[in-house]
């Protein structure tokens, strides 16, 4: 499983690559925002941590080439403002599978990632299956 963390700010990026980590068997690719654009232009992710604030140039142009590249890509997103940032995502929430708050809660941090991995492990028998069968 391939994870793409695209988050500018080391005190929040830290922590969930260290919450990652604890799950194993998890690929990371750790980054920056704008380094996180060409990533994901060059590598398959089965899901990303992305932050959501608009008014960054950067956020938005990440948010286009998802949009573009993989708009299928479960997204944990990060906000400031949980209120403000619900209203930025209204159009693109079919990929955003949960939204956390900064500064983050380990807790919920923890239980959001089970959440979405266990989402994976349920799906990927299916996952196989479908691809096994002709078609």
């Amino acid at each position: 499983m391939r994870c793409l963390v695209a988050l500018d700010d080391p005190d929040v990026r830290d922590p969930v690559v260290a919450a990652l980590r604890a799950f194993g068997g998890i690929d990371i690719d750790s980054t920056s925002v704008d380094d996180g654009r060409t990533m994901l232009r060059r590598r398959r992710y089965d899901f990303g941590l992305v932050p959501i604030e608009s008014g960054q140039r950067s956020v938005d142009v990440l948010w286009e080439d998802i949009e573009r590249l993989a708009a299928d890509l479960p997204l944990i997103a990060f906000s400031q403002n949980s209120n403000v940032a619900l209203r930025r995502v209204e159009g693109r929430r079919a990929g955003v599978f949960a939204q956390l708050s900064v500064p983050l809660d380990a807790i919920e941090l923890f239980k959001t990632l089970r959440r979405l991995l266990d989402r994976f492990r349920r799906l990927r028998p299916e996952r196989r299956e479908a691809r096994a069968s002709p078609r």
